[in-house]
């Protein structure tokens, strides 16, 4: 998958909405045009153009996005903790140390799913705060990285035909984390109970014992050992 599916991606929500995004502040984006009523409204009028433009791009990449996901070489994490892109930001930074590609499902696409049990005012702010969010992440899509650092997949979540599709992932994320950080951990929850230990980035740098299993982005950059 090259970049340009993600360039058109990008595009059709600059073209939407990109007059109005503060990349400094998406947040302050997001409030600065809900006080603008008629343009919201217009906005909210025209909403169908961006998510049906946006669906109608995952669809017609589809398989092409999961053939690329497949063949990603490294560590691969699925987050499926919400939806929302700002706490995607926050999962990505964390998961960056040690994670090679991380996926996401895009929001906009689940934002078309939910249009029709969402008031107007919720509808609207969910997906100028989605949009202008992603925009924030674009870097992260759009980059010269050997190995994608970001990936998205509409929705519905990566398709499960198969229960034996993860059969050993287990074990191998348990290993690598073991020599990561010289550890005996036999179980995920003795892993989470580690992990959540580590309190700040210093110390997760502290506890890292194997940094030659880091991705070289990570390396090159920073003094981890």
């Amino acid at each position: 998958m090259t970049n340009e599916f993600y360039e058109e991606y990008f595009q059709i929500i600059e073209d939407n909405f990109g007059r109005y995004f503060k990349a400094n502040d998406p947040i302050e984006s997001v409030n600065s045009l809900l006080k603008q009523p008629m343009t919201t409204r217009i906005l909210y009028e025209t909403s169908e153009t961006i998510t049906d433009d946006i669906y109608d791009l995952f669809k017609k990449n589809e398989d092409k996005i999961f053939t690329e996901l497949d063949s990603l070489k490294g560590f691969k994490t699925h987050f499926c903790g919400s939806v929302a892109p700002q706490d995607t930001e926050k999962f990505l930074c964390r998961t960056g140390l040690y994670v090679d590609t991380t996926i996401i499902s895009d929001p906009i696409t689940f934002i078309h799913s939910l249009k029709h049990i969402l008031n107007k005012p919720n509808f609207t702010e969910l997906l100028f705060r989605h949009a202008f969010k992603m925009l924030k992440l674009k870097n992260a899509l759009i980059n010269d990285s050997e190995t994608p650092i970001l990936r998205i997949i509409p929705r519905p979540s990566l398709p499960i035909e198969d229960s034996n599709v993860y059969e050993g992932a287990d074990k191998q994320v348990l290993s690598f984390f073991n020599e990561l950080f010289d550890e005996n951990i036999e179980s995920f929850d003795e892993l989470e109970e580690i992990i959540s230990k580590i309190k700040t980035t210093d110390k997760l740098i502290e506890n890292i014992t194997n940094s030659k299993l880091l991705v070289p982005e990570i390396t090159e950059c920073f003094d981890i050992k």
